[in-house]
């Protein structure tokens, strides 16, 4: 019974950055394998040293859409590092892999998603679902 009761405090002691970072590096992760076969999103390469998942909308700006998948892809670390994303070339990538109307729908559905405050038990959720959805694939 201690070590229950241990373990209900331990998770109650976890802050919501705390859960954020993890629920962020289940999605982040999930994202890079699920667009591994892709080219980077912004400049199209197929070789990087480092991938990452970035995010059309910045995450940092638009909260509501963090966890967005249409809002991640894979991008070569260059472009999302050092060009800060690649942003104009990335609206052309998502273009050209989903269509004008896929970048209109994430575009009109961007203000509204600007700022979303997360729960902890959403984290939560977020990051177990991710985590599924990676053995999964």
């Amino acid at each position: 019974m201690y070590l229950i009761l241990i373990g209900f405090l331990k998770k109650d002691l976890e802050t919501l950055p705390q859960l954020k970072k993890r629920a962020r590096a289940s999605f982040q992760k999930w994202i890079r394998a699920r667009d591994k076969n892709q080219t980077c999103i912004s400049c199209g390469t197929t070789y990087a040293k480092q991938w990452d998942a970035s995010h059309y909308y910045k995450a940092e700006t638009h909260t509501g859409l963090i966890f967005d998948e249409r809002n991640a892809h894979r991008s070569c670390s260059y472009c999302n590092s050092y060009l800060h994303g690649n942003l104009i070339d990335y609206r052309k990538g998502l273009i050209k892999r989903y269509g004008e109307a896929y970048v209109e729908h994430l575009e009109e559905i961007a203000d509204d998603k600007r700022v979303y405050k997360f729960s902890k038990e959403e984290l939560r959720q977020i990051d177990k679902f991710y985590k599924q959805k990676l053995k999964e694939l």
